[in-house]
């Protein structure tokens, strides 16, 4: 804390190997783990700003799978069982290792639950915000696909958001916790919508005047007024933009928030240095002129990113920017990589109930090989394979960043 305090970055060494010598029983084991886990609720009350760099930010990294596992086993109690599997497993190597972290993580967080002040503070740090992402809403008649929902499933899915009393943030109340280090409530929601499609103003934004939710639309400024021009032969090619004068009267009315799209929704990876430039920077420009109020978010166009445009938009000055990772967001989560839950049209209400949940609709999880969550403490990152800074000799500790990545 005190090296964080005196503007110190921390790097980590993805090469890096520690080893450390355990002595004594498994029993005695499980113990230290949870000393460990009540010690690092001691340490986020002393220092806010090292929850980043803690497994205590870190409960939802794991695939939905290992999450329930966790979940079940923390609330039987059923860790001298999981003790016991483990020493069996302990003479067939191949299978020791995922026991031994299983155990690792059961006892880490029996350690924080016993440490932890009150339930809603558990509840709090176990259930990061679900980011949801939306496209175009369907008028009458048209038919459900990918990017195209019904206004009737869009309005049992915000019905569905009041029932359940979910507490729904704006995007920019969402950053302003991660910013600070403070834990957002349970059960939170963030709705966004990408491209700034003419339906979001016809069909979504009086759902969401009538619930009181806030929700973010991500705006392709070059084409606002204009049609999808970017998506020649999909299902969206040629649909109306919201003009100018309706995002301005959704933006005033406060309920919508703008955040940026690129100017002409171009992959920014395959783009030059002036080019990539001119697409972030000048999006948030033109926005800000054509409205008049600050543009502080942004997600990238077909969730494409490298480490290049990554810097570029954290450049710009972009408080925090969306990308098409499955997942849900926990304090450790990089702000420039947030992941999103995207919501098909077809999408029922079951698979909504589990996307708010689990933060996906499809749940065949391969391991990920995009960048960490991490890339953001080093503002000069070199490679998109940046691991995240560990907050001690944790080997079992899922905690290198890498949000989960949905199989189509």
């Amino acid at each position: 804390c005190r090296l964080l305090g005196g503007g110190l970055r921390l790097v980590y060494v993805h090469r890096a190997v520690g080893h450390r010598q355990s002595g004594g029983t498994l029993r005695e084991a499980t113990a230290a783990v949870e000393g460990l886990g009540v010690s690092d609720v001691t340490l986020y009350r002393r220092c806010p700003s090292a929850l980043p760099y803690m497994q205590l930010g870190a409960f939802n990294t794991g695939t939905p799978r290992e999450r329930v596992l966790l979940r079940t086993l923390l609330g039987t109690g059923s860790l001298s069982r999981l003790a016991s599997r483990t020493a069996r497993a302990a003479a067939r190597r191949p299978r020791a290792r995922r026991w031994h972290r299983l155990l690792y993580d059961c006892s880490y967080w029996r350690g924080v639950r016993r440490a932890v002040p009150n339930h809603d503070t558990w509840q709090r740090l176990t259930r990061g915000p679900t980011i949801l992402m939306y496209h175009a809403c369907g008028h009458p008649g048209e038919r459900a696909s990918r990017y195209l929902i019904p206004g009737g499933r869009f309005r049992r899915q915000m019905q569905w958001l009041k029932w359940r009393r979910y507490h729904v943030l704006g995007l920019d109340e969402f950053l302003g916790y991660h910013s600070e280090h403070r834990l957002p409530p349970a059960r939170s929601v963030v709705i966004t919508f990408d491209d700034g499609y003419a339906d979001n103003r016809a069909i979504a934004y009086p759902i969401l005047r009538r619930h009181g939710f806030p929700a973010t639309i991500f705006v392709v400024s070059g084409a606002a007024g204009s049609t999808n021009q970017w998506d020649r032969e999909g299902e969206l090619a040629g649909r109306p933009l919201s003009p100018w004068s309706e995002l301005a009267e959704m933006r005033r009315e406060g309920t919508i928030r703008i955040g940026a799209h690129t100017g002409s929704h171009v992959a920014l990876p395959t783009v030059g240095a002036e080019r990539l430039r001119e697409e972030v920077e000048g999006s948030r420009g033109e926005l800000e002129r054509n409205l008049g109020v600050p543009v502080l978010t942004f997600a990238y166009p077909y969730g494409e990113h490298d480490a290049d445009s990554r810097e570029a938009v954290e450049r710009a000055g972009y408080r925090g920017a969306c990308c098409s990772h499955s997942g849900v967001n926990d304090p450790t989560t990089n702000p420039y990589l947030l992941r999103r839950a995207e919501v098909t049209g077809s999408c029922s209400l079951l698979r909504f109930a589990l996307a708010l949940e689990f933060g996906a609709t499809r749940f065949r999880v391969r391991p990920a090989t995009g960048p960490s969550r991490y890339a953001h403490t080093a503002h000069t990152a070199h490679t998109a394979h940046t691991a995240a800074p560990a907050s001690g000799p944790r080997p079992n500790a899922r905690n290198d960043g890498s949000p989960p990545v949905m199989a189509p």
